[in-house]
C-alpha cells in the first residue's frame, strides 16, 4: 500500500457498538414483557377466571335447590292462603337466573380463552423472527463489531518495536494521532465472548488479595483531564486478569458492555507473562473500597484507558490513544 487508511473515528464505531447492544438489551426486555403478560392474562383467564365462574355454577345450583325445596314446603302447608308460595317462587326464579347467569360466564371464559390462545399463537409467530435477530444475530454482531473496532485501534497504533509507521485521521482538530506504547495494552484486553464467559461464570475471588495502590494525582484525575465522570454502578462486574491486582503495575481499559451485568471494564497486569487467558470479576463497588482511589478512574468514559505504575497514574489514553496526560 502507498498510504495509510483514514481512520476517521473509532470512537463513532464504538458508540454504535453501544447503541447496538443497548437496543438487543431493549428489544429483549420488551419482547420477553409481551410473553409474560400474555401468560399472565392466559393464566388469569382459563385458571382464575375459569375456576371462580365454575364454582359460582355449583353454588348457585344449591340454591335452586334450596328455593325448589322451600316452595315444595309452602305449597305442602294446610293452610290454602298459604299454598300459592309467591315469596318462595319468586326466590326460586331469582335462582334460577343466577344459574343461568353463572353458566353464561363458564362458557364465555371457554371461549375467550381460546381466542387468546389463537391470538397468543399468532403474536408468537409473527414475534419469532424478531426474536432469533435478538437471541442470535445481536450477540455475533457485537462480536464482529468488537473485532472491527480492535483491529482499527491495532492499526492506529505506532508500532515502535518493529519500526512500522500506522497512524488514524481524526476529525477531533484536524491532526493525525500516533498512539503510545502504552496502547499497545489494549491488545491483551480479552475479547467480548471471554469477558462475557468471566462474568456469567461468577468466578469471583479477587477480594482479599488486593495488593493495587493508586497514589493520589493533585487537584484529582478527572480534574486534571477536564472531565465531569460518569456515575460508577456499584453492582456491575469488573473482569481482571488473574493475579494483577496482587501488584501496583496494572491497566484500565473501560470497554462496550458485553453482557447486562458487566461494567466494561477490564483490569490488567503490565507483565506479559502473568496468568494471561485466566480472568476474575470484582464488582464495583468493591473495588472502589478496597482500593479507594479507582473511583476517578472508573468514572472515565467507554473507550478510554488508564495505565497505573508503582501505583501512579502514568498515562489516560482515549479513543484515540492520545495521552491527556502528557504535558500535564
Amino acid at each position: 500500500m502507498a498510504g495509510g487508511a483514514r481512520v476517521m473515528s473509532v470512537e463513532a464505531l464504538d458508540r454504535f457498538r453501544s447503541a447496538v447492544s443497548k437496543f438487543g438489551e431493549a428489544a429483549s426486555a420488551a419482547l420477553a414483557e409481551c410473553d409474560s403478560e400474555a401468560e399472565r392474562a392466559m393464566q388469569w383467564l382459563t385458571h382464575e377466571q375459569l375456576a371462580h365462574w365454575q364454582r359460582e355454577v355449583r353454588k348457585r345450583q344449591e340454591r335452586v335447590a334450596q328455593a325448589k325445596s322451600a316452595v315444595y314446603r309452602k305449597e305442602l302447608t294446610a293452610l290454602p292462603e298459604r299454598a300459592r308460595a309467591f315469596e318462595e317462587r319468586d326466590a326460586l326464579d331469582a335462582a334460577k337466573r343466577g344459574l343461568e347467569e353463572a353458566e353464561r360466564k363458564v362458557e364465555a371464559v371457554k371461549k375467550w380463552a381460546r381466542v387468546l390462545d389463537r391470538e397468543f399463537a399468532l403474536y408468537r409467530g409473527a414475534s419469532q423472527t424478531m426474536q432469533d435477530v435478538v437471541a442470535r444475530e445481536m450477540p455475533g454482531a457485537m462480536s464482529r463489531l468488537g473485532k472491527m473496532i480492535e483491529h482499527l485501534q491495532a492499526y492506529a497504533m505506532v508500532s515502535k518495536g518493529t519500526g512500522g509507521t500506522a497512524a488514524a485521521s481524526t476529525e477531533s482538530g484536524g491532526q493525525g494521532v500516533q498512539a503510545s506504547d502504552h496502547a499497545r495494552l489494549r491488545r491483551r484486553t480479552p475479547s467480548d465472548e471471554a469477558r462475557m464467559r468471566a462474568v456469567k461464570s461468577g468466578e469471583a475471588g479477587v477480594v482479599g488479595r488486593i495488593a493495587l495502590v493508586i497514589d493520589a494525582i493533585e487537584g484529582g484525575l478527572l480534574a486534571r483531564l477536564g472531565l465531569g465522570g460518569e456515575a460508577i454502578q456499584p453492582g456491575l462486574l469488573a473482569v481482571v486478569s488473574a493475579g494483577s491486582l496482587d501488584g501496583r503495575d496494572v491497566y484500565f481499559e473501560r470497554r462496550c458492555p458485553a453482557c447486562p451485568e458487566d461494567s466494561g471494564w477490564f483490569v490488567g497486569s503490565m507483565v506479559a507473562d502473568s496468568e494471561a487467558g485466566v480472568y476474575e470479576t470484582i464488582t464495583l463497588g468493591d473495588l472502589v473500597r478496597l482500593v479507594p482511589r479507582s473511583s476517578e478512574v472508573l468514572e472515565l468514559p467507554e473507550g478510554w484507558v488508564c495505565v497505573v505504575v508503582s501505583g501512579g497514574v502514568a498515562a489516560v489514553l482515549d479513543v484515540h490513544n492520545r495521552d491527556l496526560l502528557a504535558g500535564r
